[in-house]
């Protein structure tokens, strides 16, 4: 380990040095507790003394706070908040890519389907920031991150502010002013229209080649960041739709009122333009990766089509049109609180039963590990439909075909249970052959389910699930016909195969003794 390193930074085993920029350096780190790889961002507040320190420390935490909650798949997510050596550090997650100025070289020009790909990633995520009242500040290419599963991710959410206001007397000077909103520049208050307006000029040098406000100094780029209209982008890209240009001339207005009103709408506008005449491409032309990232994938994966070809798999934000509403739900008095026994801040769209959250849990926790449950909590209160619940929960497994097979898991879940079928009519009197009454035959031997079966299923189970099969199978009983589906049933509550193995394992030697 090269000296100038630490050790250690509490429990997290120092690896190697990320980075280092205006507001400290970033660690790679390992967490022996849970065994994961994180990046340690050590923020330097030993600038400040006194008051001003304390001050600066408290709205750090409480920026730190609100920044872990954005929990979502383009967001580089925050674990942790401590001190060390007085100055406070960031544990987050490990990204495992390179920013978008190093994949994608100067001067390159991407297809249309390339470019509005990766903006729509980001405005995705910028839109869910926005909602908790987070702006980032610092839109730019380096903050955006290529991660190998074809993701992008976006760091420093609820960071920059900080780092721009308090550590420095200069607080234009963190960043590149290139990305920079008017307003910004001009030191007015701000809200989320600043970073739209960083990611429109982050769109249009994806498209053109170059940044649409360019100065050969600092001072002059900020000139025509204030003052200077951008040039259109049809003159560089004069094959591209002028409904794109459009776009992105109401991006970069000048003024926050003439711009989108929220990311929502600037991405919906990006969905309206027609795709171009030529075939949809399937990699990024001029797109390079840096020899010390030699585990990449092939530059074929690294981004996909906008709209992906009819043989394709079924794209991310589809709807499936059999996807059911009429989900099993419990009263809000009986949801389930929160870890600290609080009252969830707002009321969630879907009210589950709390034996199905559980579940969904769990085969989510195969895929993504113990934020599982966090993960579910956070859909429940953004999903307004069964199949917006399944997207959210899926957009956080990495490989395709587990999100595929998770989703499919979960909808089947989620379907409600079939109707029993109607009874069946009273047999209408039979004719009378003789005074002598007719003695009706007994009914034919069923094979209906015995306590005995259940208690011994129940044990089973426990051996897998705990203390919960109690609950599973006397839930599973009421659509059982026999004890074959009251297994079949059950099974749908352990997600391993290793696991519904054991269960039928324990279950056999049970019936056998």
């Amino acid at each position: 380990m090269k000296p100038d390193l630490p050790a250690k930074i509490g429990r997290f085993e120092i690896q190697s040095l990320l980075g280092r920029g205006a507001m400290g350096v970033v660690y790679r780190g390992y967490d022996p507790e849970i065994d994961r790889t994180v990046a340690i961002k050590l923020v330097r507040a030993d600038l400040l003394d006194g008051d001003e320190r304390g001050s600066y420390l408290d709205r750090f935490r409480n920026e730190a706070k609100i920044a872990g909650r954005c929990m979502h798949a383009n967001i580089v997510g925050i674990y942790d908040f401590a001190l060390f050596d007085g100055n406070p550090y960031l544990v987050m997650e490990f990204v495992d890519g390179v920013g978008l100025n190093q994949a994608v070289g100067r001067g390159t020009r991407l297809s249309m389907p390339e470019a509005v790909h990766i903006a729509l990633q980001v405005l995705d995520a910028l839109d869910y920031a926005h909602r908790f009242g987070i702006v980032h500040r610092d839109i730019k290419p380096a903050n955006i991150l290529l991660t190998r599963h074809a993701k992008l991710k976006v760091t420093d959410f609820g960071i920059s502010r900080l780092a721009s206001t308090e550590l420095t007397a200069a607080p234009l000077m963190i960043g590149t002013p290139s990305y920079m909103s008017p307003e910004q520049c001009a030191g007015d208050a701000i809200d989320g229209r600043s970073d739209l307006f960083s990611l429109g000029c982050i769109l249009y040098e994806l498209l053109a080649g170059e940044r649409p406000f360019q100065g050969i100094s600092y001072t002059e780029t900020i000139f025509k960041l204030v003052n200077q209209p951008h040039e259109s982008l049809s003159s560089h890209r004069p094959d591209l739709p002028d409904s794109l240009s459009a776009i992105l001339d109401r991006a970069l207005a000048k003024k926050p009122d003439d711009r989108f009103e929220d990311a929502e709408a600037f991405a919906q506008a990006l969905r309206s333009v027609p795709p171009p005449c030529d075939a949809m491409p399937t990699a990024i032309s001029g797109m390079s990766i840096p020899a010390g990232v030699a585990e990449y994938e092939g530059l074929d994966t690294i981004i996909r089509p906008v709209t992906p070809p009819a043989t394709s798999a079924e794209p991310e934000d589809a709807i499936d049109p059999a996807m059911p509403d009429d989900i099993p739900v419990v009263s809000p008095e009986q949801a389930t609180p929160t870890v600290d026994g609080s009252v969830p801040f707002d009321q969630p769209w879907l009210e589950l039963d709390p034996l199905l959250v559980e579940t969904i849990s769990r085969r989510l926790a195969v895929r993504v590990g113990p934020m599982a449950r966090v993960y579910v909590r956070h859909s429940l209160r953004q999903a307004q439909s069964a199949d917006m619940f399944c997207m959210l929960l899926s957009a956080g497994i990495p490989d395709l075909k587990e999100r595929a097979l998770f989703m499919s898991e979960v909808r089947d879940l989620l379907k409600p249970p079939e109707p029993p079928e109607p009874p069946k009519p009273p047999p209408g009197p039979e004719p009378a052959v003789s005074v002598t009454p007719v003695i009706p035959a007994p009914p034919p031997p069923t094979l209906r389910l015995t306590e005995a079966d259940i208690q011994r299923t129940i044990l089973a189970l426990a051996h897998v699930i705990g203390p919960i099969a109690t609950q599973v199978v006397r839930r599973a009983v009421v659509r059982a016909h026999d004890h074959a589906s009251l297994v079949a049933l059950c099974e749908v509550f352990v997600p391993k195969d290793a696991e519904r193995a054991r269960f039928r394992s324990t279950l056999s030697r049970s019936i056998i003794t």
